[in-house]
């Protein structure tokens, strides 16, 4: 499964947003970030990683070999275990590597999506006109837009979501929302955009600063509002998939699912 999330505007917390879904996704398959922001990453600043591998690396390997493998062998694990690719900080940097993604390693999206025991969550950060992650959102089961519920950034949701939304259909993605802290209410947007909205992500600054690398004591982590609503976030597209993929494929049988989070709350109560 591929889940990809962006936004329309700059820094609205898809990163955050993206690594709470993958830490508290639940059931037993396997999960990796993928941070392919063109702009320039984060993720290797935050928690101190390593300049290789990452996405410069996977860009080169992934030209001759497209297997879901090869993206996990170019993974570093959190402090909590969870494998992300990090994108370099340079935007130049960032660039070129996905053009090489989208290009002759185009194929690589599409295996990661259709592999069964994986669950990919990629970081798109800002979705221009033009980028390359708009070719990773053709190959997503799910692309999420994360939004602030505000008025100036619903008003650019307005006039841009009807053009993404008959991209995605082309492409068979879901298309969605996440909304992120105060404003609107979730179901004020929904029938605003006529587009689901599959979350309203609270403004939560211990689970956020936990997500950003922050160390200390993490058990009560799973309890904070922000890990929270990922968790059910990440209930609902696992469900909605696992029946997508029953109605699909009728002899299929969904996988039962089980919470579990992979960072940072791997052994939180």
């Amino acid at each position: 499964m591929l889940i990809a999330l962006a936004s329309l505007k700059a820094s609205p917390g898809v990163t955050t947003s993206a690594l709470a879904l993958a830490a508290m996704w639940p059931g037993t398959q396997r999960v990796l970030v993928i941070e392919a922001d063109p702009s320039g990453g984060d993720l290797a600043a935050r928690f101190g990683l390593d300049p290789a591998p990452g996405l410069v690396s996977l860009s080169a390997v992934a030209r001759r070999d497209h297997s879901v493998k090869v993206a996990f062998e170019q993974a570093q694990e959190l402090p909590g275990g969870l494998p992300v690719i990090a994108a370099p900080a340079a935007a130049e940097q960032a660039g070129s590597a996905l053009e090489l993604l989208t290009g002759d390693g185009l194929p690589l999206w599409a295996n990661l999506a259709h592999d069964t025991d994986t669950v990919t969550v990629v970081d798109c950060g800002r979705l221009d006109p033009g980028s390359h992650t708009h070719r990773i959102l053709a190959h997503a089961d799910v692309a999420l837009l994360v939004a602030r519920p505000t008025l100036d950034e619903c008003d650019r949701l307005a006039k841009s979501i009807d053009a993404l939304a008959v991209r995605a259909e082309a492409t068979d993605t879901e298309l969605g929302l996440v909304l992120v802290g105060p404003g609107f209410e979730r179901g004020q947007v929904e029938a605003s955009m006529r587009m689901r909205v599959w979350a309203q992500l609270p403004h939560d600054r211990k689970g956020a600063a936990w997500l950003g690398g922050v160390t200390g004591k993490r058990r009560h982590l799973a309890s904070l509002a922000l890990p929270k609503a990922a968790r059910a976030l990440g209930d609902e597209l696992a469900a909605h998939h696992a029946l997508a993929t029953f109605v699909s494929e009728p002899h299929a049988q969904p996988a039962e699912s089980a919470h579990g989070a992979q960072y940072p709350v791997r052994n939180a109560a």
